[in-house]
């Protein structure tokens, strides 16, 4: 098994140096009690099977952002823009047993936001109005099933919420400075085609998380990073990053080791040595992966597959 080089070096290779309050907006934006996040650049989401892929466990959401990617003009998610799948728990529910997790989309980051609130309100009917900060905010009916409703919402930014109506109830209503990247100290990775974050410590099996069980003591808060090559037989970008506080980086810095361990002994050409930097309160390990070990790395972190190209 081959030992990953371990360097201390500048976290500006993985973004997370950046100070808090300067990340990206789809951190930024994530409810309060978002556990997990999915997010995929709009480019790379115009494949409708890699969609279907990443959202195949959670079949509202999915259903609906299809609808949607069907019925809004391809060119208008063609603005650089960002689709986001935020997770969280449902209260009163043991984790193993219940309804699938709480679910919001959000389509953000689009330089012509308003073209893209007036494809949705062209192609869905409206079903009611909402005034938040003086601004009347209307819903539109995407998707009816016995098991729920989904409706679009634009908040005052410009976003597109999906989501159900009771949950969407809650989109622009947290106090300034709840959200999830001032709760947990989530690190800011450079920007990639697909990312996400987790929330540690949420023992449930229908939520992504670390399924080896093993992730350090005072981890607050792990992201992740993932650039596809366009050629199936290339290597993947891959990298990881963990926060926590200071006498938690030892650990953490094992545990990563542990992880690089791992997805290295899947046999095949190792396109590039993991490098695990640290900087005070955050470390992260950032390489190149083959297919193989790609899908062994998000299947460790309890995440869905990365289709291909």
């Amino acid at each position: 098994m081959r030992t990953a080089r371990l360097l201390l070096l500048c976290l500006a290779l993985l973004g997370c140096g950046k100070p808090r309050g300067e990340g990206p907006d789809w951190i930024a934006s994530a409810p309060p009690d978002a556990v997990a996040a999915i997010s995929c650049r709009t480019d790379w989401a115009q494949d409708p099977t890699r969609m279907a892929a990443l959202l195949q466990r959670y079949p509202p959401a999915g259903v609906a952002l299809s609808l949607v990617l069907q019925r809004v003009q391809p060119e208008l998610l063609r603005q650089a823009g960002r689709i986001t799948l935020y997770l969280a728990r449902r209260a009163g529910r043991p984790a193993a047993a219940g309804p699938s997790p709480r679910t919001l989309l959000q389509l953000g980051g689009f330089r012509l936001p308003g073209r893209i609130q007036t494809a949705i309100a062209q192609a869905f009917p409206e079903t009611g109005i909402r005034t938040l900060d003086n601004r009347d905010l209307p819903s539109y009916v995407v998707l009816d099933l016995p098991s729920g409703q989904i409706r679009a919402m634009a908040d005052p930014e410009g976003r597109i919420w999906l989501g159900d109506p009771a949950d969407l109830a809650g989109i622009g209503t947290a106090p300034a400075g709840s959200g999830a990247a001032s709760r947990e100290p989530i690190p800011d990775l450079a920007p990639a085609p697909l990312q996400g974050f987790i929330r540690p410590g949420t023992p449930d099996p229908r939520l992504p998380g670390d399924q080896s069980g093993t992730l350090p003591a005072g981890t607050t808060a792990l992201a992740w990073a993932v650039t596809p090559a366009q050629d199936p037989s290339s290597p993947v970008g891959f990298e990881l990053a963990l926060a926590g506080p200071d006498r938690s980086m030892d650990a953490a810095a094992a545990w990563l080791q542990r992880f690089a361990d791992a997805v290295q002994s899947v046999p095949g050409q190792i396109p590039q040595v993991p490098e695990i930097q640290q900087v005070e309160t955050r470390i992260g390990l950032k390489c190149q992966l083959n297919r193989v070990q790609l899908a062994l790395a998000m299947e460790r972190l309890g995440l869905p597959p990365v289709p291909g190209p």
